[in-house]
């Protein structure tokens, strides 16, 4: 993979044919920034079929087959990574020949303010703090690549390399690593805390997990209407169950900021937005899951605090975002690991920046039946 550098352009990427790969709100942020130089973009290819036959500043999105048969008749293919899971993309390109890879994450600070993305990383003591805390949690934690991920953070946000990132990322899926699907109980009940438009259900599709309750929770009005659509599109409103409510430690109502595409959050500031907040602990008072996601711009730990009995009656696996603030990459695990028995931990990095830090937690009993399946099949 190469790099695309603004006061250095590859030159040929003036005579391929270039593709990016990525059709989400970074593909359209990058645009805007290439537009002053003379590169073609034929396509944007993406790998959510609702995406397909679209379009994004005019440039039509394709599917990988598609893209497939593009290569075999081009000489010259040039891909430009437009997603932060550029490990994932890379891992199903590689098996492609006649493509050259590149990226543009050092341009990136220009779309997100990648080092703003997480609360504290200018603070020195926060900074510090940190390293202590993640040291120390570093022993409980399952295995080597958990604690290098650890490592690997603190060690970035003392030098900013990028490319330290790069080594400690993962080239699996978030939300369902091969730990979690050779836990997973069939069939589904997701709590998918931070749902945006439904994109976790591509997943869920491609591992042909059987579903048979999806709560989706996002307060994000636009983002909510989008998703009763989508659900709506893909056949889901029998298993389906859409909430306008964020996720809290109570019922209330709390000030929203929803200017801010994909991390639309909960503030403690006043703002023209109010949403309606619901616990864990209440909602699934009557119900039961078994799998709960969460990605909710710095919501996790008192939607966590608010969901904790729920979490111990109906043991289900986790899958929380701790990327937030410095503080959440040691906080949250701390928590769940005081509150909860017997649950295995692991830590994985799926951006190729700051950002979509996982904290996976599967309880012991899952593994042990997964264990004992493969040793009665194997007799």
């Amino acid at each position: 993979m190469k790099s695309i550098l603004k006061d250095n352009i590859p030159n040929e990427l003036y005579q391929s044919v270039v593709i990016l790969y990525g059709a989400g709100i970074t593909c359209r942020r990058l645009l805007e920034l290439l537009k002053p130089y003379p590169i073609d973009v034929k396509y944007i290819l993406d790998d959510d079929m609702n995406k397909w036959g679209n379009k994004i500043l005019s440039i039509e999105i394709i599917s990988y087959q598609e893209f497939e048969e593009i290569c075999r008749h081009s000489n010259r293919v040039a891909v430009i990574l437009t997603t932060i899971y550029g490990k994932t993309a890379i891992k199903k390109l590689s098996k492609l020949s006649n493509i050259e890879i590149y990226e543009m994450y050092g341009w990136l600070d220009e779309v997100y303010g990648v080092n703003s993305l997480v609360n504290g990383m200018n603070d020195k003591n926060e900074i510090e703090k940190f390293g202590k805390e993640t040291s120390l949690l570093k022993q409980n934690l399952e295995d080597e690549e958990s604690q290098k991920v650890l490592e690997g953070l603190y060690a970035y946000i003392c030098s900013k390399d990028s490319n330290i990132i790069s080594d400690i990322c993962t080239g699996y899926e978030q939300y369902f690593i091969p730990e979690v699907l050779e836990a997973v109980r069939e069939p589904l009940k997701i709590v998918d805390g931070g749902a945006y438009v439904g994109e976790l259900y591509q997943t869920i599709r491609k591992h042909n997990l059987e579903l048979e309750r999806w709560y989706c929770f996002e307060a994000d009005i636009d983002n909510y209407n989008k998703l009763l659509r989508q659900s709506a599109r893909n056949g889901l409103n029998e298993v389906q169950v859409c909430i306008k409510k964020g996720l809290w430690d109570k019922e209330g109502v709390l000030y929203f900021d929803g200017e801010k595409d994909t991390v639309s959050r909960i503030v403690d500031y006043i703002t023209d937005k109010q949403i309606e907040t619901v616990s864990l602990n209440t909602f699934f008072r009557d119900k039961s899951c078994n799998f709960i996601k969460m990605d909710i711009e710095g919501a996790e730990y008192p939607a966590l605090c608010g969901g904790i009995e729920i979490i111990k009656r109906d043991r289900p696996i986790l899958a929380i975002s701790i990327y937030h603030s410095l503080k959440d990459y040691y906080r949250i695990p701390n928590y769940l690991m005081h509150e909860l028995h017997d649950y295995k931990y692991y830590i994985r990095q799926h951006a190729l920046i700051l950002s979509e830090t996982v904290l996976y937690a599967i309880p012991n009993e899952l593994v042990n039946e997964k264990k004992q399946r493969r040793t009665y099949g194997s007799n």
